[in-house]
Parts: structure tokens; sequence; C-alpha cells
């Protein structure tokens, strides 16, 4: 399971069944996020992501690279 903790006004928070499913959401025409939405935390399998751009794009571009 992948958690996000992410602020759009406020803080907020989306989970995913896997990284992949993120990343297919995110490659959609109209995806759920921005890419400049900033990321507070990020959870995969109960360990947290460290993240050097703390953005959706830097998440989605770390998880893409990662395969």
């Amino acid at each position: 399971m992948l958690v996000i903790n992410y602020i759009h006004g406020e803080e907020l928070q989306a989970t995913y069944k896997t990284a992949a499913a993120f990343v297919a959401m995110m490659e959609l025409e109209v995806p759920e996020f921005e890419d400049y939405y900033e990321i507070t935390k990020v959870i995969e399998a109960g360990k947290e992501i460290e993240l050097s751009d703390k953005t959706m794009g830097g998440l989605f571009n770390l998880l893409l690279a990662r395969g």
C-alpha cells in the first residue's frame, strides 16, 4: 500500500494499493494531482520513502525510475 500525505490548501491523504497504481493515475491525461502539490510524507509497505523532490511530480519520477 502507498500512502501519500500532501498539502493542497490543507494536509490531505491519498492511498493506493500499489506504487504502480499511483504511477498509472499520474500518466492519465487529467491526473488526480498537479505535479507541484507538496508532499509531507510517503509510506510504502509500512516504510517511509525519502524524497529529494517533495512534490507529486518528484514522487512520480522516483517511482517511474524504480520500475
